[in-house]
């Protein structure tokens, strides 16, 4: 694919973006600390469903452009951090038109799971049973031996609980509560 083709083909694809308005990329601040100043934070929403990323960045109040959704520019710092927001902006963009491109539509499980793909992240679920262990694992140091053996029978009755009711779903901590 030629240049000048794949550039019509990119903005094709961004018309179709900008009239479908099935999603929004936003940056905010969020909530100031005791010294005045505030993270940053990404919401991306798409079909009804939102993700949030925070920038791990903090910035003061006024030093925030909320029209331009990026810091007044007085110094490389400042630069920095809007060349890091376009970027998140970038990968989002693209793993939105990834998603066109495949399913005819933007599905923000997909446009998710690109972006925490692209920066690292792991979306991972842990159940009450990971989380049992990791206990066990901790008592083992900090606990009475009589203790954790306790423990262990208590996690190997739920499991068999589990097992016996023939209760195939993994439990999760939603469940639980």
């Amino acid at each position: 694919m030629n240049k000048l083709s794949k550039q019509q083909n990119d903005s094709n694809i961004d018309t179709l973006i900008f009239k479908n308005q099935m999603a929004t990329t936003n940056f905010y601040l969020d909530r100031a600390d005791s010294k005045g100043k505030c993270f940053i934070v990404m919401t991306y929403l798409a079909n009804g469903q939102k993700f949030r990323h925070s920038i791990k960045m903090k910035v003061f109040p006024s030093q925030w452009l909320a029209s331009k959704q990026r810091l007044k520019i007085k110094g490389m710092e400042d630069e920095f951090v809007n060349g890091h927001l376009d970027g998140l902006e970038q990968i989002i963009t693209n793993a939105q038109k990834q998603s066109l491109l495949e399913n005819n539509s933007i599905n923000f499980s997909y446009v998710k799971q690109k972006f925490n793909d692209h920066l690292g992240k792991k979306d991972v679920k842990r159940t009450f049973v990971d989380y049992f262990n990791e206990y066990i694992e901790y008592s083992k140091t900090h606990r009475m031996i009589k203790t954790t053996h306790r423990y262990n029978t208590c996690l190997n009755h739920l499991l068999k609980f589990r097992t016996e009711k023939r209760y195939d779903k993994t439990l999760s901590l939603k469940l639980i509560t």
